[in-house]
C-alpha cells in the first residue's frame, strides 16, 4: 500500500514563545571558523527565529541552555512547549532532563516522519535556498557558507509575511520596527578606512577593499569584513559600499535589476495611440543602403479641428517625352497543340472519363457544333451530353477567345491517354 498524505495542520500559538519548533542541521564542508553544524529554533507565534553554529553535536545541549536563557532575560517569558524529531542530540538523557528542570512539555515526531516536525524543516531549506543564493551570487566558496547562512538569517527576520499581515518576525517580537537603511548585498565590495595608527607610514592608502560577509551580534553598526590578501576577519561601523562590485567573482558581475518602463500622464489633446506611418524608400545612392537600419516615420501632431489633406493617387508611369505609352495590343489565343510530343499515348484521356479523348480544336476555330443526344456548344461538342448553360447577362460573358469546354482546362500530366490533334 501507498503512504497516504500528511495532515496539515493550521494550529497556531496564541502567544509568543509558547511553542519552540528545533531542528539541527549538517553541512558537508567546515565553515571558515571550523562549524560544521548549527540548530535553529523558531517561534510557532511570530516565525521568528534564531541560529546558533555548532562543531559538534554534543554542543546542542549548551546551546539550547543558552537559548532559554535568553528568552527568560530578554523577553520575560519561559517557554511552554518544545517540539523536535527523534535524532540523537534531541534524546540525549542530558538534553530531556534540561527541558524538564525547566518545567517545558516534550514532543517529538514519530521515526521517519519529518512532516510532523515540517515547520522546522521548511525553515531549515529556506535557510539553505538563502545561503546558496547569497554564495553563488558572490562567487564564495563553500566554507564561507557561515555568513551566508546567519545574513540569510538576519534577513528572514525582516521580511514581510503574508501570515503576519505582513509584518515583520522581529517587528512582532521585539515590538519595534527594524531599520532597513543600513542592509547591504553580501559579498560585495566596502572600502574601509584605516586609522593612522594602523597605517605603516604617510604614504599608504587611507582606506582599503574588504569583503563584507554580514553583521555582528545581529547589529547593523557592528558589520564584519576580510582582508582579501590573507583572508583575515576584520570589524568596523563605517564603510564605503560597491554593491555591483563583487571581489571574489573573476569578472564584474551586476546584480540583476528590472527596469520599470515610465508611465507618464498625457495631456488630454494627445492622442493615446499615435498612428505611424512607414515609409519605404531611402535617397541614398550608396551600395550598402541594405545595411541602414529602418526607421519609421512619426508625423507630428495636427491641432483639432484641421481638414486631412486627400491623398495623391498614383500616377501611370510615363515615357521619355512625358506622355504616357499606348496599351499593349491583346495577345493571340494559342492553338491546341498536343502536350506531350505527338502521337496516342496509352492511359486516361484529359477528361473526367475512361478511355482515349481528343482534344478540342482551338478557341475560336470552330464554330457550333452538336454533340451526340443534341447537346451544342460553342467550341465543341460537351463530353456529358448535355446542354450548357452559357451566361447571357452583361459583365457575365466570358471573354471573347475562352472556351467553356472543361476539357480543355485539365493539366498534361493528370491524363492517361491524349490523342494529338493533326
Amino acid at each position: 500500500m501507498r503512504s497516504r498524505s500528511f495532515p496539515v495542520n493550521h494550529k497556531r500559538a496564541e502567544k509568543p514563545f509558547q511553542h519552540i519548533h528545533s531542528d539541527l542541521r549538517e553541512y558537508p564542508t567546515l565553515s571558515y571558523s571550523k562549524y560544521k553544524y548549527f540548530i535553529s529554533f523558531l517561534d510557532d507565534c511570530t516565525s521568528i527565529a534564531w541560529i546558533i553554529l555548532l562543531r559538534k553535536k554534543t554542543e546542542a545541549c549548551k546551546a539550547t541552555e543558552q537559548f532559554i536563557a535568553m528568552i527568560k532575560t530578554q523577553y520575560g517569558v519561559s517557554i511552554m512547549e518544545w517540539f523536535s524529531d527523534n535524532g540523537g542530540e534531541y534524546v540525549d538523557q542530558d538534553y530531556i532532563d534540561l527541558l524538564l528542570d525547566h518545567g517545558i512539555k516534550i514532543f517529538r515526531s514519530i521515526l521517519r516522519q519529518p512532516q510532523m516536525n515540517g515547520r522546522t524543516e521548511q525553515f531549515n531549506q529556506t535557510m539553505d535556498t538563502k545561503a546558496e543564493a547569497l554564495c553563488f551570487q558572490a562567487c564564495l566558496p563553500a566554507s564561507y557558507w557561515e555568513f551566508c547562512v546567519l545574513h540569510g538569517l538576519f534577513l528572514y527576520n525582516r521580511t514581510p509575511a503574508r501570515r503576519l499581515d505582513w509584518a515583520t518576525p522581529i517587528e512582532l517580537a521585539d515590538k519595534e520596527k527594524p531599520d532597513l537603511s543600513k542592509i547591504h548585498v553580501l559579498g560585495c565590495g566596502a572600502y574601509i578606512f584605516i586609522s593612522e595608527k594602523a597605517r605603516a607610514n604617510k604614504l599608504t592608502p587611507k582606506s582599503e577593499l574588504m569583503l563584507f560577509l554580514g553583521y555582528r551580534f545581529g547589529h547593523e553598526s557592528n558589520m564584519i569584513f576580510m582582508c582579501m590578501p590573507n583572508n583575515v576577519l576584520f570589524y568596523g561601523a563605517t564603510a564605503l559600499f560597491d554593491e555591483t562590485m563583487f571581489p571574489k567573482c573573476d569578472t564584474r558581475k551586476t546584480p540583476t535589476v528590472m527596469h520599470i518602463p515610465d508611465k507618464t500622464k498625457k495631456s488630454k489633446g494627445e492622442e493615446k495611440f499615435p498612428v505611424v506611418s512607414f515609409e519605404y524608400g531611402f535617397d541614398s545612392s550608396d551600395d550598402d543602403d541594405d545595411n541602414i537600419p529602418y526607421q519609421p516615420y512619426f508625423p507630428p501632431n495636427k491641432p483639432e479641428g484641421t481638414q486631412p489633406v486627400p491623398p495623391v493617387p498614383p500616377q501611370p508611369p510615363t515615357g521619355p517625352t512625358g506622355t504616357v505609352p499606348p496599351p499593349l495590343p491583346p495577345r493571340t489565343p494559342p492553338r491546341g497543340t498536343p502536350f506531350r510530343g505527338s502521337g496516342v499515348t496509352h492511359g486516361r484521356a484529359l477528361g473526367r472519363g475512361r478511355g482515349h479523348g481528343t482534344l478540342g480544336p482551338a478557341p475560336g476555330a470552330a464554330g457550333p457544333s452538336t454533340a451526340p443526344g443534341g447537346a451544342t456548344t460553342k467550341d465543341g461538342p460537351c463530353r456529358s451530353q448535355r446542354t450548357r448553360n452559357v451566361p447571357h447577362h452583361p459583365g457575365n460573358v466570358y471573354p471573347e477567345g475562352t472556351t467553356v469546354d472543361k476539357d480543355l482546362r485539365k493539366q498534361p500530366w493528370k491524363g492517361n491517354s491524349v490523342l494529338a490533334m493533326k
